[in-house]
């Protein structure tokens, strides 16, 4: 896949110009399962660990450094300045982890951090928020405000990640167990600890007076044993959770012991409470540990799991594609395994994992390498990104998952996407049979929806546009 830069000739112009003044009339495609590769986006990161977007911009990129530093890629490349940099305890278990915009960052300029830092003489887990300053590009470092605070027993297994759930509105942050190996003291079934956690806080009014209000419909409000705070329990390692965005489907990627690795799962209209069942369970086989009940209805097994028999050893959560680029690939949904660096996808559809492929080979990009997953991620666009950590010299990588061959807005089907597919574009809209005609191999409502809404319609001419003048 490649784009080409042309100066645009007069009819070029002209044809740019007529696109606002069409109506469209058409179906909607099908689309054969289409054949991925990935593109490298940047390199030169010391130990990236997450990349996201802010709500609607998709003009950035958001890359987050195990080291501290929020780096922005933006027209092509790195900015020089960090977007903030956090005071962090790194590495290993520790460093900066989580990161999340406010769902209204457009209007509140919020955004928060889960981070790692020695408090006291003792290692501690930090929840905070920040806020932009009016330059979009700099955050204020002195604008923090410590909402949460968790002491650490060890320095092991105090994994954090940061989501804002897609309808509620509510931020889900996720802790570890606490190490360390076996959880020796059951913390991830102590209903009075937050360790082995999924949490949900209401931070709509957060203040230095009020640090986060408790949702009334969390799942243990009024429960004595239970803190109001605890959204889902049974968790050993959580390494990346996130939320379908159409659905609100999460999905969690829970790092086991020394035998499996597993996905665990709620549905988007759970009322929470799930028990994921670590210690007793790791993923679907009994541990032998004890702490719960093996199989008892009471808990919740993965959806998926698998062992450790091919050197796999770390689970790394992904997400649900929501994309634009690759229309038949949306529901499906991205992990890998840290130390084999295999990556593999699957549909969870009616309670059944389904179309499970394994995609490593079909994601290994021209002239690169892509080892050490540390993370997916999302785009504004829904589009998905794999981190890779490196060694620190900085070489940590961000690659995007595309489609192989193919770029969205070739509607003359040549292998590009230039001034030459205006004309194809246009007469997409104005006669679809025509276009059929003409360009019998593309599909418009694949190579024509810039809206992601699934069809190819004037509501895509502003994206199509704008796509091709800033390429």
């Amino acid at each position: 896949m490649h784009r080409q830069r042309h100066s645009f000739s007069k009819p070029v112009v002209w044809g740019l110009a007529t696109l606002f003044s069409f109506a469209f009339v058409g179906e909607p495609g099908i689309r054969a399962d289409t054949p991925l590769t990935t593109e490298r986006v940047t390199t030169g990161l010391v130990y990236p660990l997450f990349v996201t977007a802010p709500p609607g911009d998709s003009s950035r990129l958001f890359i987050v450094q195990q080291t501290g530093e929020v780096k922005i890629f933006k027209n092509g490349a790195l900015l020089p300045q960090p977007f903030i940099t956090i005071n962090v305890q790194c590495c290993g278990d520790s460093g900066l982890l989580g990161f999340a915009f406010d769902p209204n960052y457009a209007t509140n300029g919020y955004f928060y951090i889960n981070a790692m830092r020695v408090i006291n003489a003792t290692l501690t887990s930090v929840l905070e928020r920040y806020s932009v300053t009016g330059n979009p590009d700099v955050a204020d470092p002195n604008s923090g405000l410590t909402l949460l605070t968790l002491a650490q027993p060890t320095p092991s297994h105090d994994n954090n990640m940061i989501a804002f759930g897609p309808d509620d509105g509510m931020l889900y942050t996720s802790f570890g167990d606490g190490g360390n190996q076996q959880d020796p003291f059951n913390r991830a079934q102590d209903g009075s600890l937050l360790f082995g956690k999924v949490l949900r806080l209401d931070v709509s009014n957060s203040s230095p007076g009020n640090l986060y209000d408790i949702p009334p419909d969390n799942p243990f409000v009024g429960d004595p044993m239970v803190l109001d705070e605890i959204w889902a329990l049974g968790l050993r390692n959580p390494w990346r959770f996130s939320f379908d965005r159409l659905t609100s489907d999460m999905y969690l990627a829970d790092v086991g012991q020394a035998a499996r690795e597993e996905i665990d799962f709620e549905p988007g209209n759970s009322p929470g409470g799930l028990n994921y069942g670590w210690r007793c369970m790791e993923g679907s086989i009994c541990s032998g540990l004890g702490g719960c009940t093996c199989f008892s209805p009471a808990l919740t097994p993965p959806i998926y799991d698998y062992d450790h028999s091919d050197g796999s050893c770390s689970v790394t959560g992904g997400y649900v594609y929501r994309g634009c680029k690759i229309p038949d690939l949306r529901g499906t949904y991205f992990f890998a395994d840290y130390c084999t660096n295999k990556i593999w996808s699957f549909r969870y559809v009616g309670g059944t994992v389904t179309e499970f492929q394994e995609r490593t080979a079909e994601l290994d990009p021209p002239n690169f390498i892509i080892s050490s997953i540390t993370s997916f991620g999302e785009d504004a666009d829904g589009e998905i990104y794999i981190v890779t950590r490196g060694d620190g010299n900085p070489n940590g990588q961000v690659f995007r998952i595309v489609p192989a061959g193919i770029a969205l807005g070739d509607m003359n089907g040549n292998g590009s996407f230039d001034g030459r597919d205006v004309s194809a574009f246009t007469l997409a809209l104005v006669n679809p049979a025509a276009y059929a005609a003409q360009f019998p191999s593309v599909d418009p409502d694949a190579q024509g929806d810039f809206n992601c809404d699934g069809v190819l319609s004037l509501n895509d001419r502003t994206g199509f546009v704008n796509a091709l003048l800033s390429d």
